[in-house]
């Protein structure tokens, strides 16, 4: 059972990162699409055809981090390491081509860093994920900030919702604020209004539905709480999602 769960979470690591990656080509071909055509009608349907692509592959990316959140998070986290220590070496090279550092001493600092991203070879295949109290001080637009995360740990609640619940619908007030611990869920909106009533625009309106991915971390309805506006998306769950709910 060990042999076959490290197999596993190779496995699902090799997806992640393979996704990942295919993620990133879509955004970067999206720049490159007006050099390879100058007309205007393939360039939309190109256009279209990423962000479909890309839109799918988000999703795939928030099944395989519910399905394996410790495998994600310790991929995640070997990813920033190996950022940081190659941020490292690129600073060392330019400080040590500058003379600002020793030649004898930069060999030694070189050598450290490159035994650290050696290191990460055997880097743990999965981290434990934190638990909801603890969730709320990795997040990172609450990190530091103590009297936010107390706020929430004093008003809200844990709470589930099951595949194909609906959080929240288009054009209903909002009830409350949800911060994702884990799961996936599906935004679904209408083309946006700029202001104008839709009722001015009925006979306009667009069959388009834009549709986005929300994972752990993200949060739903906080604008239209403090707003105090009509929420503009359907919110569905793609997954088991469990929530930190502020009402």
């Amino acid at each position: 059972m060990n042999i076959v769960d490290v197999q596993i979470k190779k496995r699902l690591s090799l997806m992640y990162s393979i996704t990942k990656g295919y993620v990133k080509s879509q955004e970067d071909t999206k720049f490159l699409i007006k050099q390879i055509s100058s007309r205007e009608s393939i360039n939309q349907k190109l256009y279209e055809i990423l962000e479909t692509n890309k839109r799918d592959a988000v999703k795939e990316l928030g099944l395989i981090e519910h399905e394996g959140r410790d495998v994600v998070i310790a991929l995640k986290t070997k990813q920033a390491i190996r950022n940081v220590i190659a941020k490292a070496l690129k600073s060392l090279t330019f400080l040590w081509s500058r003379g600002i550092i020793d030649k004898h001493e930069g060999i030694e600092m070189n050598k450290v860093l490159l035994a650290k991203i050696k290191s990460l070879n055997n880097f743990p295949m999965a981290i434990p994920p934190p638990t909801p109290d603890k969730y709320l001080h990795n997040i990172i637009w609450l990190e530091n900030k103590d009297v936010l995360i107390e706020f929430f740990k004093e008003r809200a609640k844990l709470a589930y919702f099951d595949y194909g619940d609906v959080i929240c619908k288009e054009g209903e007030m909002p009830q409350g604020i949800y911060l994702i611990i884990s799961g996936m869920a599906i935004l679904q909106s209408s083309p946006p209004t700029f202001g104008i009533d839709r009722s001015l625009r009925a006979d306009r309106e667009s069959t388009t539905r834009f549709t986005e991915y929300c994972t752990s971390g993200d949060i739903i309805g906080e604008l239209n709480c403090l707003l105090k506006c009509e929420i503009e998306y359907t919110a569905i769950c793609e997954t088991i999602l469990q929530v930190n709910e502020l009402q």
